[in-house]
C-alpha cells in the first residue's frame, strides 16, 4: 500500500463505523466536528458513545453488521474486536469508499495519521503503520515549536494578505515577490502586519 498525505472535506460525506468499542470512540470524537453524517453499527456502544448517540452526533444501528449497511458510504471505519467480522467489511465496502482498517491497515486504503492543528496550521506525521505511538511523539514534539499564540495571528494575516494579492492589480512577478515577502520576519510585527495589509488594500 503506497499512501499520499491529503486533506479531505468530509462534510455531509456518510461515514460508517463498524464497532463501538474504545477505538470507534476514539474515530468518533475525531469526526463529530467534520460535519460528516455518521452512521455506528453494532450491537452494543460503550458509554462514552452513548453519551454522544444522545446528542445527536451519530446515528446507531444496534444490530449485527451486513453489508448493505455500508453500501452508499463514502468512509468505512473498521473497528471491531473481531477478525472475521472486519475481513467481511473490506470485502463488502463499495470500490468508492475510502476504508480504515483499525486491526490490518493494510487492508484498506486510507490511514489517519498523528496530527494537531494550531489556528490554520495542521501539522501530521504518519510511519506507514510502523509505530502510531512513535508518530505521537513526534508530533508532539513538533507541537512545542507553534506554540506561541502570535503563529495563529501570523497564519490568519498570511491568509488574509494571499487573497488581498490574488485580488489586486499587481502584476504576476510583483504578486509572487509579495507572497515570498510575507515570510520574513519583520512581519511578525503587529504593526507591520497591520500597514502592509493597508498598503494592499490601496492596490486593489
Amino acid at each position: 500500500m503506497s499512501l499520499i498525505p491529503v486533506m479531505v472535506d468530509l462534510n455531509r460525506r456518510h461515514v460508517v463505523i463498524v464497532g463501538g468499542g474504545k477505538i470507534a470512540t476514539r474515530k468518533m470524537k475525531l469526526l463529530k466536528e467534520t460535519g460528516a453524517r455518521i452512521t455506528i453499527v453494532s450491537p452494543s456502544i460503550e458509554a462514552a458513545l452513548q453519551s454522544l448517540q444522545k446528542n445527536g452526533d451519530f446515528i446507531w444501528k444496534p444490530k449485527q453488521f451486513e453489508k448493505q449497511d455500508i453500501a452508499d458510504a463514502d468512509v468505512i471505519i473498521v473497528a471491531t474486536n473481531d477478525s472475521e467480522i472486519n475481513q467481511q467489511v473490506v470485502e463488502g465496502a463499495p470500490c468508492h469508499a475510502l476504508i480504515n482498517d483499525t486491526e490490518d491497515a493494510e487492508r484498506g486504503n486510507m490511514t489517519f495519521p498523528s496530527f494537531f492543528r494550531k489556528g490554520r496550521l495542521t501539522v501530521s506525521t504518519s510511519t506507514g503503520g510502523a509505530s502510531p505511538s512513535l508518530a505521537k511523539m513526534i508530533n508532539q514534539k513538533l507541537q512545542t515549536l507553534f506554540d506561541d499564540e502570535q503563529y495563529e495571528e501570523y497564519l490568519d494575516f498570511l491568509y488574509d494578505c494571499r487573497k488581498l494579492i490574488k485580488g489586486s492589480s499587481l502584476s504576476k512577478s510583483e504578486k509572487i515577490d509579495f507572497l515570498r515577502k510575507l515570510l520574513d520576519d519583520e512581519f511578525k510585527n503587529k504593526e507591520k502586519r497591520r500597514n502592509l495589509v493597508e498598503t494592499l488594500k490601496a492596490k486593489k
